[in-house]
């Protein structure tokens, strides 16, 4: 098994040699679990640890290779080294001796230790055994406490892993639940996104929901929320693979819908603002999108108030039930770079029409009805935009007069 893992742990692909670790360090954690479970990553992320010096073991590994270097906890002398393709993590043992150290980690799948010199793994808390039946078990209560955010991310981990939470610890995540709210709220956001943009996440999500954790984060979702993020999913399926187009921002179609006040909660959630802009833009239209008005004027206000967003809006119209051929004929224009009424090039633009109306409101109001003449073909050449901007101001008592522009 330990030559297995040794080749498993791909360490041809490190950007540096084991040998320059002192003789007893360990790797630990996700990498060796997920060599364990031949789990290809496309990043590096190690995480070593030494009885003795791993700060200045991280300092050297630094400038041999001249990689970056940031001591992240000098009291707990954790350092970290930055390669392009690895971030390594060199932390000192905490306690006496490896066991301790490993005992004092949140579940024993992430408790195994593995000496790439010696090729041998250490396995005190049974983690090996909780892999081979895909379920995640706590080491103790007290590690949970003394991290809550630890309680959220055994859902992420399930889901990550397709895994199953051992029934007792299930319970106590349980009953530990109210600790979560003491989080930092950029750590709980971190774990809430990431179910959310994994297949099985929102599933996992659900369940964390149902055990008490996301009161204090998610105070808006209900189970009909829930419910439909599988429509979102199904939506979703069906505009990127009729169009073949990437989604990224999903997760935030699918946060849209376990929220209530959205300014609100996601501001407590610490989303950033573009994160709370796009989930309002997206709920705020959603009526309008299932309306499926297909008059020009309508169809126009709809694209420009959606912008890049408009694809997010289709998906989560036709979750709720909108009319799949008109959600997914706003998404083939909006592709279009040429269409008229997604991307429609004004007859004349602002600079335009200054001999007419100096810049202000009323230069702003009269842009956008010449839109809204241009886009209903009631305006199709530069000299009917003068002309209907002359009659527009002329009935508003603000004409100048000017030569049209040429």
């Amino acid at each position: 098994m330990n030559d297995s893992l040794t080749t498993t742990l791909g360490i041809d692909r490190w950007p540096f040699s084991p040998l320059e670790l002192p003789p007893h360090t360990y790797l630990v954690g996700g990498a060796v679990r997920d060599a364990l479970l031949h789990r290809d990553t496309q990043r590096l992320d190690l995480d070593f640890v030494t009885p003795t010096g791993a700060i200045a073991t991280a300092a050297a590994l630094a400038r041999t290779h001249q990689a970056g270097f940031v001591v992240l906890d000098p009291k707990r002398h954790i350092a970290r080294v930055v390669f392009p393709q690895a971030t390594v993590d060199i932390a000192e043992q905490s306690g006496p001796d490896l066991g301790a150290d490993l005992s004092r980690r949140d579940f024993t799948v992430n408790a195994l230790a593995y000496n790439l010199r010696q090729a041998a793994l250490q396995d005190p808390l049974g983690g090996l055994r909780d892999l081979r039946a895909a379920q995640l078990r706590m080491i103790s209560p007290l590690n949970l406490q003394e991290d809550p955010l630890r309680l959220l991310r055994a859902y992420r981990l399930a889901a990550q892993l397709d895994f199953t939470l051992e029934p007792h610890t299930r319970t106590t995540i349980a009953q530990l639940a109210p600790g979560l709210g003491r989080v930092a709220a950029e750590r709980v956001l971190t774990e809430i996104l990431y179910l959310l943009a994994t297949p099985a996440g929102h599933l996992w999500l659900r369940r964390a929901w149902g055990d008490g954790l996301l009161k204090s984060w998610l105070p808006g979702a209900t189970r009909g929320g829930f419910a439909k993020l599988p429509w979102v999913d199904r939506a979703a399926t069906a505009i990127a693979s009729r169009f073949s187009i990437p989604l990224p921002e999903l997760p935030l179609v699918r946060l849209a819908c376990l929220v209530d006040q959205p300014q609100v909660e996601l501001t407590h959630l610490k989303c950033s603002r573009q994160q709370i802009r796009t989930v309002h833009i997206i709920l705020e239209l959603l009526p309008q999108a299932l309306k499926a008005d297909p008059r020009p004027a309508a169809l126009y206000q709809l694209f420009q108030a959606a912008g890049s967003r408009l694809p997010l809006v289709a998906t989560l119209a036709l979750a709720h039930g909108g009319p799949q051929e008109y959600l997914q004929a706003l998404v083939e224009r909006f592709l279009d770079p040429g269409d008229p009424l997604a991307h429609p090039v004004p007859l004349l633009r602002g600079e335009d029409l200054h001999p007419l109306v100096s810049p202000g409101p009323v230069l702003g109001k009269l842009l956008a009805d010449l839109m809204i003449a241009q886009v209903e073909g009631r305006v199709s050449s530069r000299p009917a935009a003068w002309e209907f901007a002359q009659g527009w101001l002329a009935e508003r008592g603000n004409l100048s007069k000017n030569t049209p522009p040429k």
